[in-house]
């Protein structure tokens, strides 16, 4: 009988401690599932977060997405811009090359300038010479002429001398022409009157 009775506490002690057991794991169960619950709520949470963040990386590469467009457009400016500078170059240099092609032609203009200068200058100390030459000709002719005219003067002055004897001697001889023309028309006069008294 007391044999009976053991088995029976130990049977109840041991649904006693399995009853522990279980409240203990049901406990645990329950501690686990809120552990499961908050982490649920956490993944939710940081699931909310990646879908924010995935709006926001949307957005953001939608903006990327219209900067790039913009850069593609700034882009396609800057290569028309640079194909201006390139067209605005090639006209530079041109350009240039025809300021190159008249600097020649002006320096060459000016060699030429220079060359006609130099005949200039070499035909003027020609003519210089030539006029000094030529005046000295032309002293020497002056003096020459000068002695000529003192010459020419002094026989003037001699002829001048004869000149007026001569005119002297002429109006006398005019003088004493009409004295003897006047005597021979008294003579002529008294001739007719004569011829006229014998005729009558």
């Amino acid at each position: 009988m007391e044999d009976k009775l053991n088995l029976i506490l130990e049977k109840l002690t041991n649904l006693e401690e399995g009853q522990t057991k279980l409240e203990k794991g049901q406990l645990t169960l329950a501690e686990r599932q809120r552990t499961l619950e908050e982490g649920q709520l956490n993944l939710s949470e940081r699931q909310s977060r990646l879908e924010d963040g995935q709006l926001n990386l949307i957005d953001r590469q939608g903006k990327l997405e219209e900067g790039q467009l913009t850069l593609i457009d700034r882009q396609g400016k800057l290569e028309e811009g640079q194909l201006t500078l390139i067209d605005r170059q090639g006209k530079l240099e041109e350009g240039q090359l025809n300021l190159i092609e008249r600097q020649s032609k002006l320096e060459e203009g000016q060699l030429n300038l220079i060359e006609r200068q130099s005949k200039l200058e070499e035909g003027q100390l020609n003519l210089e010479s030539r006029f000094i030459s030529l005046e000295d000709k032309i002293d020497n002719h002056a003096s020459e002429f000068r002695a000529y005219f003192k010459h020419i003067n002094s026989k003037l002055d001699e002829h001048h001398q004869v000149f007026q004897v001569v005119s002297t001697e002429m109006k006398n001889l005019k003088i004493d022409s009409d004295f003897q023309s006047g005597k021979l028309g008294r003579h002529d006069t008294e001739i007719n009157n004569l011829k006229k008294r014998i005729q009558s």
